[in-house]
């Protein structure tokens, strides 16, 4: 079973790795159209196209892949715990620690990076930073795992004996969260609108407790929740192609009514049940999955490849835009490109790191 979670943590990750891949690719067919397009070109145009559509369905498959990381958190606190009645303050310690020197390192190599470009934030804009993850727009992770960690203690004994109240709370606080998304995707300049992405940022613990929860009481109780994934393959892979097929509708949908030509990537109610029925689907299937081997080594250095690939996408996107803006214009190629940079030069860093004298320092540039 463990491994199969290490499987999890790997196809997680390659899914992270897709999704900012093709998001670099939406930033070259939109904002950056202008350097390869006729001046005065709509790049709008650009909707409906079949590099459009085939980014789309990308974004749309891999939207189960933050869930699935706090899943397999959820459930590695479980496994941590065994017996006790809680998890030990040491475990918790020693796995922030884990986290939190690596983030540091990296943050601190965008401050310099950003330094040497003539950015100087004051000390509020540093704090904020440094709390929130905020110095790019995916190291927001690393502080909500620390919040997880942080609360776990709390979590485990609720998870134990109330397992079902627990559940069936913190899925109604999800669900609530991503009902909330559809008035920031249609009404963006609402009040309300502005409260929501004030007091309910996405680093914040709250809106996507269910997650972790959820790994943490199947970790408790497999036994009673199997009958629920178990022997059920079939049935969970339909419905999650079912809500995968719909997901993709909703969105153009959203887009349209929403009166603007492009919105954020949010997650919706739909994205969620998605979620939800791939994760049961990958639990349920009880034969050989594939690339096994290869997904589990992966899944098993993710850490470091989530914090690597991030500075490595987005210079690698800046210099095309500088030095070879055509490449921008072939939009799949141009996301084909960052997503395997984006793999192979965070796993061949590891690899370096840990067959040269640099192994020493390895655990606190990558954990």
């Amino acid at each position: 079973m463990i491994r199969k979670f290490l499987y999890l943590n790997g196809i997680a990750i390659l899914s992270v790795i897709l999704f900012h891949a093709s998001g670099w690719g939406f930033t070259a067919m939109f904002p950056w159209a202008h350097r390869y397009m006729v001046s005065g070109a709509d790049p709008y145009l650009n909707i409906g196209s079949v590099s459009y559509y085939v980014l789309r369905i990308i974004e749309q498959l891999v939207m189960f892949s933050i869930p699935i990381f706090l899943f397999v958190s959820g459930y590695f606190v479980a496994f941590n715990t065994g017996k006790e009645k809680t998890i030990a303050w040491k475990s918790i310690f020693n796995r922030i620690k884990f986290l939190i020197i690596p983030y540091l390192v990296w943050t601190c190599v965008f401050l310099v990076l950003n330094f040497l470009e003539g950015k100087r934030p004051g000390v509020p804009d540093l704090l904020r930073i440094f709390l929130t993850g905020s110095i790019t727009p995916a190291y927001y992770f690393v502080i909500l795992l620390i919040q997880f960690y942080l609360i776990s203690p709390f979590l485990v004994p609720l998870a134990k004996n109330h397992w079902k109240a627990l559940l069936l709370i913190t899925g109604i606080l999800q669900i609530s969260f991503h009902l909330l998304q559809y008035l920031l995707i249609l009404q963006p300049e609402n009040e309300i609108s502005g409260l929501i992405v004030r007091f309910l940022p996405k680093w914040l613990f709250i809106v996507r407790l269910f997650w972790f929860c959820l790994g943490l009481v199947i970790g408790f109780h497999r036994a009673e929740i199997k009958k629920y994934f178990e022997g059920r393959a079939i049935l969970w892979y339909s419905c999650a192609l079912l809500l995968f097929v719909i997901g993709i509708f909703e969105w153009e949908f959203l887009i349209r009514i929403s009166g603007g030509n492009w919105i954020e990537t949010r997650e919706t109610i739909i994205d969620a049940a998605y979620a939800f029925a791939l994760l049961f689907a990958i639990l349920s299937t009880d034969k050989v999955l594939p690339l096994r081997n290869q997904v589990e080594k992966i899944g098993g250095q993710s850490f470091g490849i989530y914090l690597g690939h991030i500075p490595v996408m987005e210079y690698l996107a800046r210099g095309i835009y500088h030095l070879a803006p055509w490449l921008l214009s072939q939009t799949l190629l141009f996301v084909l490109i960052i997503a395997l940079v984006g793999l192979i030069i965070p796993l061949l860093g590891m690899w370096l790191f840990r067959k040269t004298f640099l192994n020493r320092i390895y655990g606190y540039v990558f954990g």
